[in-house]
């Protein structure tokens, strides 16, 4: 535990450094290193990533204001108004990307940042606040620019910064503090509604983000005083180049080590049909909400439980075909869950779900009887084959 804790607190910091400095979200660290190194799930480390970026990005539009960078309000209305739009269609977007196919845009989407923050110092025109002229085109750009921001943000969990910033600079004219500070007030309002969209599905974790917060807040309002007495430049090129190799690693290959979902046996049996509805048995009501949307979109009907007593009643009252049963349960463990399930029905499919490549609790169930493994954090696309697979009527 007190691991988990100091991994999160230097999550945080690095992410609210990050953010202070360039006024991006940081939402281009948290997300990787909330999967590599939390072992969240892809898709809800996008989702809890939006809890963390609004306090972050709360703390460096005031730090941002107060030291007279946040001046040009048409600007950030616009910027608003589109990147509201635009992060509530990303959300609604993500969800409908397998989790294999999200990393590797997310991958790609990282290598693309990392170029765009080195190349905007490169050739960004260093224009003051003063000199910029309002019009209908600067406005509509304005909002194009936050739609962009907000569609990404949407998907990927990020604060929409990483468009933001390049675009006010190099598309509008913008100086580079100004941009900075009008993009973390804007992240702010994005982050909000991000937050509140992925956690209507269950894709946010609040005590996970409670760890991290506290660091990025404080990393944060330093990383904005420091960004206001020097030149960024150097610094931003560093980051820029971090970003490319988090991103190539992250596209080709998963941070984490993970054993291949055991489907093979599914495949084999594509011709199988198997009658019932869908049971869940989870604790992780992010985990059932998930599972559960799937599993309807797939059209079949479904219902979800948090422990395996209410597994068993929900067996008395209809069948179930198959069964997605986590191993580490309130009460009744996952293994004596399962020994129930297999007495009470024997034609029942079982998949257990598992946070660990030898999990005594899986080999203790095996021993009631033939099963199949899924490790999390798993692929959603592979829980859609499962269902494809099994043929259920």
């Amino acid at each position: 535990m007190r691991t988990k804790v100091l991994i999160s607190l230097l999550i945080g910091a690095a992410a609210g450094m990050l953010a202070g400095l360039t006024g991006v979200g940081g939402g281009v660290f948290l997300v990787p290193l909330m999967v590599g190194l939390l072992a969240m799930v892809q898709h809800q480390a996008h989702g809890t990533s939006f809890l963390v970026i609004l306090p972050i990005a709360i703390v460096g539009a005031i730090t941002y204001g107060i030291l007279g960078h946040i001046d040009d309000w048409p600007l950030l209305v616009g910027l608003v108004s589109g990147g509201a739009v635009g992060v509530l269609l990303g959300a609604r977007l993500m969800m409908l990307l397998p989790e294999r196919h999200l990393k590797w845009l997310f991958g790609a989407f990282l290598v693309f940042v990392g170029f765009a923050m080195i190349i905007t110092y490169m050739s960004a025109p260093t224009a003051d606040a003063s000199s910029i002229v309002l019009s209908w085109g600067f406005i509509l750009s304005a909002i194009g620019i936050g739609f962009v921001a907000g569609i990404l943000a949407g998907m990927m969990g990020v604060g929409g910064g990483v468009v933001m910033v390049p675009g006010m600079v190099l598309l509008l004219g913008v100086g580079q503090h100004t941009a900075q500070g009008v993009s973390l007030a804007a992240i702010a309002v994005m982050a909000l509604l991000g937050a509140l969209a992925h956690y209507r599905q269950g894709n946010v974790k609040p005590r996970m983000a409670l760890l991290i917060i506290p660091a990025a807040a404080i990393s944060c309002l330093l990383g904005s005083v420091v960004a206001d007495q020097l030149d960024a430049a150097v610094l931003r090129q560093l980051v820029g180049g971090v970003i490319i190799i988090v991103g190539f690693f992250m596209a080709i290959k998963d941070w984490r080590t993970q054993k291949d979902i055991p489907l093979e046996s599914w495949l084999a049996n594509r011709g199988r049909v198997v009658e019932g509805n869908v049971l869940v048995v989870d604790d992780d009501p992010g985990i059932r909400e998930m599972l559960g949307e799937v599993i309807l979109r797939k059209g079949y009907k479904v219902v979800t439980v948090e422990s395996g007593e209410l597994a068993l009643k929900e067996m008395e009252k209809q069948h179930f075909g198959l069964v997605f049963l986590d191993l580490v349960l309130p009460g009744m463990s996952g293994a004596e869950a399962f020994s129930a399930i297999k007495q009470k029905d024997k034609k029942a499919v079982v998949v257990i779900v598992t946070g660990y490549d030898e999990d005594p609790l899986a080999v203790e169930a095996m021993s009631h009887g033939p099963l199949f493994l899924i490790r999390k954090p798993f692929r959603i696309s592979a829980v859609a084959e499962v269902l494809d697979a099994v043929g259920l009527r």
